[in-house]
């Protein structure tokens, strides 16, 4: 059993339900959990905003080509208001539901998609090539800054799919897509996809094996999303040593170097959303 080690009594969950972790092992993912307050999420949003133009110069831009990318990757790393939501208590705490007491913030990313943008994300597996192991002991959240519908280009996935195991991506580089090489999963059925609609301030959690990726936006809002990883100090990295920040619990083994980041927040300046 693949997750054995994530039992948890029903009553020991903080955000999601027992029906949402079972949800997690059966198909792959858990949603949707508000882990932030509408005034929350609307904030982080304008800080979202102001952080885009400060590295690109204007707002709504689509990401559909390399040019300017970098400022999107490890934004926890970079801006406050990246590393106060991904350290979120209520954001942690439903990572703890499913990956236990000990908690590590590993990596981000920007999903930004403006209205009537092309950008999507092809088929694929967020496990393929970050060079984790194991991987029951890594997931995936993907906080909505604003709704993200199936009209505005939501998360969809393949239910179960994280059963299959490593299957094979080819490199497209096609344009549009929001992965750095357009990686995409051949012969996919698309009609065995669903729809993980996220309300401004819900989250998604899923499994690094699950097959998922995201339409275009084909609506007149913006869809505009932060995908973050979360490991246990269990996990250790394949290719290379790289920073993480303890969250939860103890660090019994060292697998990664620690983060020493400029934003440690005392508490008491939460909402202080700056660069």
């Amino acid at each position: 059993m693949i997750f054995a080690d994530r039992d948890r009594e029903p009553e020991l969950s903080k955000v999601f339900t027992a029906q949402q972790i079972a949800n997690y092992r059966e198909k792959g993912y858990a949603a949707p959990a508000r882990v932030l307050s509408v005034r929350e999420a609307a904030e982080f949003r304008a800080a979202f905003e102001a952080y885009e133009i400060s590295k690109w110069g204007r707002s709504g831009q689509a990401y559909d080509d390399q040019d300017g990318r970098e400022w999107l990757r490890k934004p926890h790393r970079y801006a406050r208001w990246a590393y106060e939501l991904a350290t979120h208590p209520r954001v942690v705490d439903a990572i703890e539901d499913i990956l236990g007491p000990n908690v590590m913030l590993w990596d981000s990313k920007l999903f930004p998609k403006p209205a009537r943008s092309a950008s999507y994300v092809s088929w694929h597996q967020d496990g393929t090539y970050l060079g984790l192991e194991p991987l029951t002991d890594v997931l995936t959240a993907w906080v909505a800054l604003t709704d993200s519908l199936p009209e505005n280009g939501s998360m969809r996935a393949i239910p179960g799919s994280h059963m299959r195991g490593q299957l094979e991506h080819k490199a497209t580089f096609a344009d549009g897509n929001l992965l750095l090489n357009g990686q995409a999963i051949e012969g996919i059925e698309n009609a065995t996809a669903v729809d993980i609609p996220l309300r401004a301030g819900e989250m998604s959690v899923h499994h690094m094996m699950l097959v998922h990726g995201s339409l275009p936006n084909a609506s007149d809002k913006p869809r505009i999303g932060i995908s973050i990883n979360y490991v246990t100090p269990m996990a250790h990295e394949t290719l290379m040593k790289r920073p993480a920040l303890l969250l939860r619990g103890e660090d019994r083994y060292g697998h990664f170097e620690p983060l020493h980041s400029p934003f440690m927040s005392t508490g008491s300046d939460r909402g202080a959303h700056g660069e």
